[in-house]
């Protein structure tokens, strides 16, 4: 963690990993625990996840199924409709032109560690990517899929009247080629880039829309509400808030899921004017309080927090606002009713949170 923030992504990237691991075999599970991942995570496709710990997730696994060229071999499998609301509106576009204004809007709302840009100087010019955060990936295997998923949802736009130029880094591996991708592209290897060759008269064209539609404005509006936060508190906040009940919330296993160590961690707080322990108390009182005001018993909100009973979470909750939670509960019902204002919750700064 280099930058203060922590890149996340949408765990719609990783499950045709999860997918595709289950069908040969693979010990899904082992995998995960090796590298700290709640298998259950993987459920919410629009769920947010700590994007080094997706990618050591899919490197791990590439190392124990033994298949180097892993994220080429997932992409080939893969359809873009598959990723979930964004991989959707990327497969109702109706052009390449399309794809490329859509990506541009919204892709920071999927993946936050993740860019792409023209380089017009190239002759074609390139769609390049590249992650823009440190990821421990040997043989890049998420780059091998992110770039392969472009170019194929490129080509299938294209109905056969273009065959896309891959670039691909230097760390890629040359196996790549064995896939069923040299059928479909042409494969340039040792770069220092990923990136798509694109030809011009191409880009106008249009073809029949693909994939599940997003159906309403209300899913566009929820997803892009749950988009990654920019900066290093709220975005832990965010990952915090999915791990409340696992052991990834002890700060050593959090550092590590997160590509950094506890010691710079606590550093990045404290830059930020907090502590780990402040961040964990805040966030450990906010999905409480969410889950109290939907009526949800309250020993399931102590477990949902980590808490190992009800008069665990009755002292923090206490400290944390003031109230019980049934008094927390009272109230919102009240505010709810028209019979009183809402609860006050204490300001951050005066904030005592018990971890």
């Amino acid at each position: 963690m280099r930058a203060a923030r922590l890149a996340l992504m949408r765990v719609a990237i990783v499950r045709p990993f999860e997918r595709f691991l289950r069908r040969i075999g693979a010990p899904v599970e082992r995998i995960a625990e090796r590298v700290h991942l709640p298998i259950e995570l993987l459920r919410d496709p629009e769920a947010l996840l700590p994007v080094w710990l997706g990618t050591a997730f899919v490197a791990e696994a590439a190392r124990v199924s033994g298949v180097e060229h892993l994220g080429a071999t997932v992409a080939a499998t893969t359809h873009v409709a598959e990723l979930g609301t964004y991989g959707r509106m990327l497969a109702r576009a109706a052009s390449l032109q399309d794809v490329l204004a859509t990506a541009r809007r919204f892709h920071a709302s999927h993946h936050s560690g993740e860019a792409y840009w023209f380089d017009a100087a190239h002759a074609p010019p390139l769609l390049c990517q590249r992650f823009t955060v440190r990821l421990d990936d040997p043989n890049g295997q998420m780059s091998q899929y992110a770039i392969l998923l472009v170019a194929g949802l490129l080509a299938s736009l294209a109905r056969g009247a273009w065959r896309p130029t891959i670039h691909l880094r230097k760390e890629v591996p040359r196996s790549v080629a064995d896939t069923p991708w040299n059928e479909r592209v042409d494969l340039r290897f040792g770069g220092d880039r990923c990136a798509v060759a694109l030809e011009p008269r191409v880009l106008p064209m249009t073809a029949s829309p693909a994939g599940s539609p997003v159906h309403a404005t209300r899913e566009l509006v929820d997803w892009y509400g749950t988009r990654p936060a920019a900066a290093l508190v709220p975005s832990l906040r965010q990952w915090l808030g999915r791990v409340l009940r696992t052991d990834a919330v002890r700060i050593e296993v959090l550092a590590e899921t997160i590509g950094t160590t506890p010691r710079t961690l606590q550093r990045r707080l404290a830059e930020a004017g907090t502590t780990y322990a402040r961040v964990l108390g805040e966030t450990r009182f906010q999905v409480a309080a969410d889950l109290l005001a939907r009526d949800i018993e309250i020993r399931e909100v102590a477990r949902a927090v980590g808490y190992r009973d009800g008069a665990h979470l009755t002292r923090a909750f206490r400290r944390w606002s003031g109230a019980t939670p049934s008094a927390y509960r009272g109230r919102v019902r009240a505010a709810f009713a028209g019979t009183a204002p809402p609860p006050v919750r204490r300001a951050v700064a005066q904030w005592q949170p018990v971890v």
